[in-house]
């Protein structure tokens, strides 16, 4: 991602903050400063109103190494409502650890300034109020945190690939069976078409016999397709 030149520097809490904004296909994005010289980027910025409460919202990308807890920002923005204006409030980011994070504050204290038409137009300042370094507890908590996260999400992706393949042997097993059944009624229907043909035959050569003229292999014959109705 390419930035433009740097629109603005400020101090907060004896830190000076830079500022670059940019915008892409994605959204609005700014580089802001940590109170230790580490450059974070929020991308996607984003600001929508529901419920008349704007919220704010941004993913965090930190490449500095370091995690960062109960961080707070200064946010400058400006907004289409319908006129362009500036618009300044605090929003939590929470705990920033390094990598990738999504962020997100509902800014009640600003919700006169906003309306539900309001454009986000651009970022044009985001300064760090609060926020501490982890300690060497806390990140080590973070990454144990982490490992059993990334544990969990492997037993449930196993746990979701069993049930698949359960799914997977049981429609197989269902189709099998389902296969056999229409098989077997094709059997049954060839077997009934085949007799019917026979008894036509027997029907035949025995209709105008006595009984006690019939031979034993032709009383048994008739006594057969009499079950399907021969005779009657």
């Amino acid at each position: 991602m390419r930035l433009i030149p740097i629109l603005l520097s400020a101090h907060v809490c004896c830190v000076s903050v830079v500022v670059a904004q940019t915008g892409d296909s994605n959204g609005q994005s700014a580089r802001f400063l940590m109170p230790n010289g580490a450059a974070l980027l929020a991308r996607d910025v984003t600001m929508t109103v529901k419920s008349g409460i704007p919220v704010f919202r941004a993913t965090v990308q930190n490449d500095s190494g370091a995690g960062w807890v109960d961080v707070a920002a200064n946010v400058g923005i400006r907004a289409k409502c319908p006129d362009v204006r500036s618009i300044r409030f605090q929003a939590s980011l929470g705990g920033l650890p390094p990598g990738v994070r999504e962020v997100s504050d509902a800014i009640v204290s600003a919700r006169r300034d906003f309306v539900q038409d309001c454009e986000l137009v651009g970022v044009d300042s985001i300064t760090v109020s609060k926020g501490s370094l982890e300690s060497a507890s806390e990140a080590r908590a973070r990454e144990e945190r982490m490992k059993s996260d990334e544990a969990e999400k492997k037993r449930i992706r196993a746990a979701i690939e069993i049930d698949a393949q359960h799914v997977k042997d049981l429609k197989a097993a269902q189709d099998a069976e389902q296969h056999r059944m229409y098989a077997e009624a094709e059997r049954k229907e060839a077997l009934d078409a085949e007799a019917r043909r026979n008894c036509h035959v027997i029907f035949k050569d025995t209709a105008d016999k006595k009984v006690a003229d019939l031979t034993v292999r032709e009383a048994q014959a008739v006594h057969a397709c009499q079950a399907l109705g021969y005779y009657e």
